[in-house]
């Protein structure tokens, strides 16, 4: 009897031997999984300097087919000071650092259709912290959105690329703007990103 207890509880050591030997390669391959990651290091995202070539880039080079480059804030340099609340609490003015200086955090170019029916107004917004590259904003339609004068003239969508948000803004003083008419600009958007 003593001798079957002892086969027994061998075979149940190595049974959780075994058990603990696959829980671990379980583990381990969990750890060392290849899949890309979300986060990446402020090594990988632009620092503000390429922040700025990038938006000098975008405003000599950017075309928006349709549409005429009228205004850009590459030579107006002005500070925009908040109640630190709508920061949560980070700075009182827009810069990268929250402190008066020139490190803006923000940049605009407007562009102007050729029938000179619409304008297009694009923000470049610089960001510490690493986000992607994704398109993370185009409204659905609803049907106020398109029952309402003034919500039929406006379109919006949201790009992030890696620590640079882009915002694309669509505006009429009377015509309708459509999702059709906004997919060319959110793709020459993302094309001049691509080939940074």
């Amino acid at each position: 009897m003593y001798i079957l207890r002892l086969r027994y509880l061998i075979k149940m050591k190595k049974f959780q031997l075994y058990s603990l030997v696959i829980i671990l390669l379980l583990v381990l391959s969990a750890c060392t999984n290849n899949h890309e990651s979300t986060t990446k290091s402020p090594a990988e995202s632009f620092t503000y300097e390429e922040y700025n070539d990038l938006f000098s880039k975008m405003n000599k080079s950017l075309h928006l087919p349709g549409y005429q480059l009228v205004e850009s804030t590459s030579n107006k340099k002005s500070m925009i000071a908040i109640d630190n609340e709508l920061s949560f609490g980070k700075r009182e003015i827009l810069t990268v650092d929250g402190n008066q200086n020139s490190n803006l955090t923000q940049e605009r170019l407007i562009y102007k259709s050729d029938d000179s029916s619409r304008y297009t107004l694009l923000d470049i917004i610089f960001n510490d912290e690493y986000i992607g590259k994704d398109l993370l904003l185009w409204p659905q339609q609803t049907d106020t959105t398109t029952s309402i004068g003034y919500l039929k003239r406006y379109d919006t969508a949201l790009l992030a690329y890696e620590n640079v948000l882009v915002q694309i803004m669509s505006l009429s003083e009377n015509k309708s703007v459509n999702p059709q008419e906004m997919e060319p600009l959110i793709k020459a958007v993302t094309s001049f990103l691509k080939d940074q």
